[in-house]
């Protein structure tokens, strides 16, 4: 018996909708004037144009518009079903496989897992056929093809499904790689994390868009050296955490027991589409000093590996800055 997947594929209306829009306009134009002519023909035969001596009744001039209105219909929706993704995902316990055109693409465990980057698609000014988007986007290395999560994959029957493949992604991911990255910090190692600043909006912005547009093509089409490029042109800065500090900004920032982590979340509703930058949308990580000076504060959807650095973090002041000192033992 074979491991237990699960399976989310593409939709039909991902990235082409307009293409889809057009088909159903034009068809409904040709219908209405199909209807149209049938009307002269059956009520007003006589009415004609006179065109080099030739005779055309409305109702066959109305029929041939028609009938190449109905071919571009046609043709939209040959491209729209051309164009569509492709591309499914299937989950496993310990991996995540891809399939484009039915053909295995990739097979990534999760504990290979190199960058995991959680953001939200904003383009045209604000504006997507789905509104604002959860996405996601992992690779397995350095230089590798961002494999990218839209939340409108369906699963079986089910639409806009991608949301539940990102959270398993992320939760099994987080899973394997957070015991095995805090003992190395216990050995002496550091971790170093990506932060994209937001000061920048226009860099974070095309790098999210990119990553977006990237979702609907195949690997063989990404390129390792642009994509490299596209990631070096957003603003970023390194978070490299050590077990009892960590380093940001060039500033180091000593983890101390009266310490209290805070993790509150911004309301992405309530924020108008052309700000989310500026408001810094998404899950907020805070330390917070004994008197309540804010020693750090992240946005983690401006954080590669985010997921990961807050389970770290927490990790790191449940089991080594906040463990109960032994008591002395009565002789």
């Amino acid at each position: 018996m074979g491991a237990k997947s699960k399976v989310y594929k593409d939709t039909l209306f991902n990235n082409n909708i307009s293409f889809f829009a057009y088909t159903v306009l034009l068809t409904l134009v040709g219908a209405a004037l199909i209807t149209t002519s049938f009307v002269f023909k059956l009520f007003s035969p006589s009415k004609a144009i006179v065109v080099n001596d030739r005779v055309i009744p409305y109702g066959a001039i109305l029929t041939i518009v028609a009938a190449v209105l109905l071919i571009f219909a046609v043709i939209n929706l040959f491209i729209f079903i051309a164009k569509r993704q492709k591309r499914s995902f299937i989950l496993f316990d310990d991996k995540v496989t891809t399939k484009y055109k039915k053909e295995t693409e990739t097979e990534i465990y999760f504990k290979d897992f190199y960058e995991v980057y959680r953001f939200r698609s904003i383009t045209n000014k604000g504006k997507t056929p789905f509104g604002v988007m959860d996405c996601l986007a992992y690779r397995a290395d350095k230089e590798g093809a961002w494999l990218v999560v839209l939340p409108t994959l369906k699963k079986g029957f089910k639409r806009n499904m991608g949301h539940e493949l990102i959270s398993r992604v992320v939760g099994s991911y987080v899973k394997e790689r957070v015991t095995k990255d805090f003992y190395s910090l216990k050995n002496g190692k550091v971790l170093t994390f990506e932060y994209l600043l937001s000061d920048n909006k226009n860099r974070r912005d095309i790098f999210d868009s990119t990553l977006h547009h990237l979702a609907y093509k195949p690997l063989k089409e990404h390129s390792r050296l642009e994509n490299s490029k596209i990631y070096c042109k957003a603003n970023t800065h390194k978070i490299i955490l050590e077990l009892n500090a960590l380093i940001f900004s060039d500033h180091k920032i000593y983890f101390e027991a009266a310490d209290i982590i805070n993790t509150r979340k911004v309301d992405v509703d309530n924020v108008d589409f052309i700000d989310t930058r500026d408001n810094q949308i998404g899950d907020i990580v805070e330390i917070i000093g004994a008197g309540g000076e804010i020693k750090l504060s992240v946005n983690t959807t401006c954080l590669v590996n985010g997921d990961l650095f807050v389970n770290i973090l927490n990790k790191i002041y449940d089991e080594e800055i906040k463990k109960p000192i032994p008591e002395p033992v009565s002789v």
